[in-house]
């Protein structure tokens, strides 16, 4: 929150974090960011770099030497517990839903999250699988695309009760569109990449969601594991 200091202690403890997911035989796919989103103030950005004139989420070489410093931090939390190293962290997101809710689309798109990767495996992050955010007209490559489902959408744009969503339908269709509708066009909406070449694998199974000015969703325990089995039923073979 404050420029130039990183705090790790209480609920920060990241690596007190990883060490409980190694006692409880859990593998990890970390979220290094930069934009974590996460519903939180401005998706993981500090007020401080908001204030800058970087244009945060774009190409330029001042905000990319912030992420750096951001790599850095995080990989010196969790040095010895990559999977390399026999601990359980099996994997890293960057960024999340970049050409979806923030950041650029297209070739710049492309560039910025090649330039993201080039700079995870610079901090050390050497791990067997590198992924990204693929729904909703997210760039991916040349990540792994994780997608998701939910029960219930705080983003949908009336009050009136949810339909039965189509991801409880054991179906081949991957792509929820309906995650994050109120912010995608129907054209921007699309995968950017062919689903079918890569793992079918997840990352937002939405076991919980937040509350919205619109709408105060209940999710339960039976929506969270039938919306699970549904994904493993439908040929996904990672669980997030």
């Amino acid at each position: 929150e404050v420029e130039g200091r990183f705090d790790w202690t209480g609920r920060r403890n990241l690596r007190h974090f990883i060490e409980l997911c190694e006692e409880a035989g859990l593998a990890v796919l970390l979220r290094i960011g930069p934009w974590d989103h996460g519903e939180v103030r401005n998706g993981g950005y500090p007020d401080w770099l908001l204030a800058k004139d970087c244009n945060p989420g774009y190409n330029n070489e001042e905000y990319f030497g912030y992420a750096k410093k951001l790599y850095d931090e995080i990989f010196a939390q969790v040095e010895g517990f990559l999977y390399k190293d026999g601990g359980p962290i099996i994997g890293i997101q960057l960024d999340n839903e970049y050409g979806h809710c923030h950041g650029q689309g297209g070739e710049e798109g492309l560039k910025h999250m090649r330039r993201l990767k080039e700079m995870a495996v610079a901090a050390g992050f050497d791990v067997p699988m590198y992924t990204a955010t693929g729904w909703g007209g997210a760039v991916v490559v040349p990540m792994i695309p994780v997608l998701a489902a939910y029960a219930e959408g705080s983003w949908e744009q009336h009050l009136n009760p949810m339909a039965p969503p189509a991801s409880y339908l054991f179906a081949d269709e991957r792509d929820d569109i309906a995650v994050g509708s109120d912010l995608s066009s129907d054209e921007v909406k699309k995968c950017t990449v062919d689903l079918r070449a890569y793992p079918y694998a997840t990352c937002e199974i939405g076991g919980g969601m937040q509350d919205s000015y619109r709408r105060r969703p209940v999710v339960t325990a039976d929506d969270t594991e039938c919306l699970m089995l549904a994904k493993f039923g439908s040929g996904a073979n990672m669980i997030g």
